[in-house]
């Protein structure tokens, strides 16, 4: 075991270094069974996805497929079907079985995470990661580590194009990244293409055209920073998790934001971040040093753990 632990790591710091991107779970039986998904880990899926979020669902193949248990329910909140309760069957079915789990809720705003709490709390704690793309969602993150229990939980500071973070993040959660290093770096990447239209090929980003206007150069400033500042995710709980955290566990110090102030300062924030790329010097230095930083990384990618 302590042979797979080296290589293991090994790959990581090749992955983090950015020369090569690969699984190295992928042919080791310790960690993936025949199938080559991961053990012991299921995924899950909620996917209401009215108008133009339909396409995100496709998004989500990898993902699904890399787990020991992945699966996609289609319903909407109010929904009272079946296929609800069979969600809720499963989720719970995964969690008694000892399996860590991950969901990823993709819709506009909502609150389906309330949904956990008809499931005992020692079973949420199991949950490793919650992922929202709804607008405006990252304030449920506090509540859902403080009274659910969870370990980690990642969500939009707004308005957002979240189908193109999504694409980029399952990239780098599957690519075995700390959670902390997958969200800062699929930010980076959303900064370069929103910001500074750094992105001459939008189909890495699984684009159909539905966000050509967030996407594209030919927009203003101000709509492109307006575009980014909402579509910006942010993680709250335990920044270290990873795909395989649950086979490698350790200790994790919880990070828990105060969002309600975050966002109560956040329009002032955008506006200063817009006077600064703008070439006003006047403003904060943690601006000026986040804009430093995006274009250091036009050159080559950040260190970002």
């Amino acid at each position: 075991m302590m042979v797979v632990r080296v290589l293991f790591t090994a790959a990581v710091f090749f992955i983090t270094h950015g020369i090569v991107l690969v699984q190295a779970w992928a042919n080791d039986p310790l960690l993936t069974g025949s199938s080559g998904r991961i053990k012991n880990a299921a995924v899950y899926v909620i996917a209401d996805n009215p108008g133009f979020q339909y396409f995100t669902t496709n998004f989500v193949e990898p993902l699904i497929g890399a787990y020991e248990i992945g699966k996609v329910f289609d319903f909407d909140e109010e929904d009272t079907s079946d296929v609800k309760s069979e969600f809720l069957k499963n989720l719970t079915f995964s969690l008694n079985k000892g399996r860590t789990v991950d969901l990823f809720i993709l819709g506009h705003t909502n609150s389906y995470s309330k949904m956990l709490a008809g499931i005992p709390r020692d079973l949420r704690k199991k949950i490793r990661l919650v992922y929202n793309s709804g607008c405006y969602n990252v304030d449920d993150g506090p509540n859902l580590l403080s009274s659910y229990g969870i370990q980690a939980y990642v969500g939009h500071f707004g308005f957002s194009a979240s189908p193109l973070f999504l694409n980029k993040f399952i990239y780098n959660w599957l690519g075995s990244y700390y959670l902390r290093a997958a969200v800062a770096r699929t930010n980076l990447a959303l900064a370069k293409a929103m910001i500074f239209g750094e992105s001459s090929d939008l189909m890495e980003w699984g684009y159909n055209g539905i966000f050509f206007k967030m996407m594209s150069s030919s927009n203003g400033l101000k709509d492109r920073v307006y575009n980014y500042m909402g579509t910006e995710a942010a993680y709250a709980g335990c920044g270290t998790v990873h795909v395989l955290s649950h086979l490698y566990p350790e200790k994790c110090n919880s990070v828990i934001p105060n969002f309600k102030e975050i966002l109560q300062n956040r329009n002032q924030y955008t506006q200063d971040l817009l006077r600064a790329l703008q070439g006003d010097k006047n403003v904060s230095p943690a601006i000026l040093k986040q804009i430093k930083k995006w274009k250091k990384s036009m050159d080559q990618d950040a260190l970002l753990m």
